[in-house]
């Protein structure tokens, strides 16, 4: 299978689902990606996804292209991206794919992809490109875990945000978005009275 050079964009993999980017690519991508894994000698990877209508399609492909090539994968379930970038630091796991198309509209998706302490963007994501086209990828048969950050997250950010005394009522209008599963409770803990 062929894939697109248009999805490959400088800091992420995106397009209209599935016109542009298909469950196949995802797939490929997967391989690809664990493939440059298994490279740097890597074991495991993460990966969350938002709450676009597309997103479990794309995460299941994903996730069979990089356990495919021996990756195991952590899979941290319907998060938003800075909850996903957490888990990389509170799992000590350096790698892992956020499905998301981020501010795109709902048409849309894509990944972000982690490594080292960053997203892989610019020459290393087109060296992942080359490597999905290749089709050279590394074979295996990597594990599966279902493991949530989400409360590590909150506690963190409750420890480190103090709004002090005065208790603050709090509109929350997340839209559709997958913040709305987590915005109200994160300012509920900090003492706020919420009307989502």
């Amino acid at each position: 299978m062929d894939i697109k050079d248009v999805i490959f964009k400088e800091y992420d993999i995106r397009g209209v689902y599935p016109e542009d980017l298909t469950d196949g690519e995802a797939e490929l991508i997967g391989k690809a990606f664990g493939s440059y894994l298994r490279h740097k000698g890597e074991e495991k990877a993460i990966v969350g996804m938002d709450n676009r209508k597309s997103s479990p399609s794309l995460q299941k492909k994903i996730i069979k292209g990089l356990r495919s090539t021996g990756i195991t994968v952590v899979d941290i379930g319907t998060v938003v991206t800075p909850i996903f970038y957490y888990s990389t630091i509170d799992f000590g796991i350096s790698a892992g794919v956020m499905v998301t198309a981020s501010h795109n509209p709902a048409q849309y998706n894509g990944f972000k992809i982690q490594y080292g302490g960053g997203t892989i963007y610019g020459e290393a994501l087109q060296e992942l490109k080359e490597m999905a086209k290749s089709g050279n990828f590394e074979t295996g048969e990597g594990g599966y875990e279902s493991r949530s950050p989400v409360s590590d997250y909150i506690k963190m950010i409750t420890e480190k945000i103090h709004l002090g005394k005065r208790k603050l009522k709090v509109v929350v209008d997340a839209g559709n978005g997958t913040d709305g599963m987590f915005v109200p409770q994160i300012l509920e803990k900090l003492g706020c009275a919420v009307v989502p």
